[in-house]
């Protein structure tokens, strides 16, 4: 049967390669923690919408460089706005997109190329927005971005010129410290410490004590068997400590444990005190 030490390292492997490869545990819990993104009708204070601003840009933490209200007209883009030209005319707008085909870095870059003062994108039916992330040099995003639920994305189509900003407090320390808590590295540091310290208690366990290792009774070898080894008939006599394999000699101080067998003082001690508690011979324990 594996050991722990075996199958631990497997475990935290094939769990990085999960987290690396899906966020959506990490968007789940981050998303409720980030700012709320306003939406606002222009000339038309009392309809507005909400919707979560994405990771990255002006609108994101720890950042938030966009400190009012960013006005301009809306245009909708057909299609995805993955990575090739949109013939939206979006230069000075609100790009206005579906989500699907390529990640949200790739269709906030794209409206950026094309000179978007902003994205927002609509989420699929019956789904929530969520936090966006980006996969690579979110700092290449200089436009605020943010998603709304698919009710809203209809919505918008009835208006012409709408306002975007930020609400709510400043949370990045907290989101921070969230998606930090469930990054993969912090991950496999803390289950390489659980290890560490399985391993420790494992070993200090294997141990002697040291009361039990002085209790052990010491002789000067005389060439002769030790009681204990001479009542032990079927056990043969070795003259010669096993751990260090040196003969033993009129200077010897030999230790004799429990099962009858010998070894040179200074070898058994180092061995019950940093190895095992048990008989390098038999495996009998002391």
């Amino acid at each position: 049967m594996p050991r722990l030490e075996q199958v631990v390292p497997v475990v935290l492997v094939v769990a990085y390669f999960y987290f690396l490869c899906t966020d959506t545990l990490i968007q789940s819990i981050a998303a409720g923690l980030v700012l709320s993104g306003h939406i606002s009708v222009v000339g038309a204070p009392q309809i507005a919408f909400r919707g979560r601003p994405a990771a990255f840009g002006p609108l994101a933490p720890p950042y938030n460089s966009l400190n009012a209200s960013l006005m301009a007209p809306i245009v909708f883009v057909d299609g995805f706005a993955c990575g090739n030209s949109s013939n939206a005319h979006v230069n000075g707008s609100f790009a206005v997109v579906l989500r699907g085909s390529c990640d949200f870095y790739t269709k906030v870059l794209q409206m950026q190329v094309e000179g978007a003062k902003g994205v927002i994108i609509g989420n699929y039916d019956n789904l929530e927005p969520f936090t966006m992330f980006a996969p690579r040099q979110p700092h290449a995003i200089t436009i605020p971005s943010m998603m709304v639920d698919r009710s809203v994305y209809d919505q918008l189509a009835s208006y012409n010129m709408i306002s975007m900003s930020r609400v709510g407090d400043e949370m990045a320390l907290l989101t921070s410290f969230v998606m930090f808590i469930f990054s993969p590295v912090f991950s496999l540091v803390v289950f390489y410490l659980l290890i560490t310290l399985h391993r420790q208690q494992t070993r200090r366990r294997q141990k002697a004590s040291l009361g039990a290792v002085d209790a052990l009774p010491v002789r000067q070898w005389s060439g002769n068997h030790s009681p204990a080894e001479t009542s032990l008939l079927l056990r043969p006599y070795i003259p010669h400590c096993v751990i260090c394999l040196e003969d033993f000699t009129p200077q010897s101080r030999v230790i004799t444990l429990p099962c009858g067998h010998e070894y040179d003082e200074a070898c058994i001690r180092r061995w019950l005190l940093t190895q095992r508690k048990t008989c390098p011979i038999c495996k009998r324990e002391v």
